[in-house]
């Protein structure tokens, strides 16, 4: 159990990018609070072994997959792809993005 507000911060992936880790210890998963500053984007596409699972709580989420699969997901939209997808994303709305994300196996 963590207590709101106690979240450890994880190293940034880049400028305008805040992930904080919603479990600690010896998880089949990581679960993340991506915070997103407008603009704020992956370093390009990368893909590994696993499944992802996204769920917006607030502003606006693109992702790509495999460099065709274009999807923009607004508040409380979710989805779920195999990490072995080629995907890149980027918040491309006006306002800071803030997400759910889910990896297994754990990637940090």
């Amino acid at each position: 159990m963590i207590r709101a507000g106690k979240y450890r911060a994880l190293a940034m992936l880049g400028d305008g990018i805040r992930i904080e880790q919603l479990a600690e210890g010896r998880c089949v998963m990581d679960c993340h609070r991506y915070t997103l500053n407008p603009g704020a984007a992956s370093q390009g596409q990368y893909a590994h072994e696993g499944e992802e699972f996204i769920h917006v709580l607030s502003g606006q989420f693109e992702i790509t997959l495999d460099g065709r699969e274009h999807y923009r997901l607004g508040r409380e939209d979710s989805m779920y792809f195999k990490s072995t997808s080629f995907h890149s994303w980027i918040n491309p709305g006006p306002d800071v993005a803030v997400l759910i994300w889910i990896n297994t196996p754990p990637t940090f």
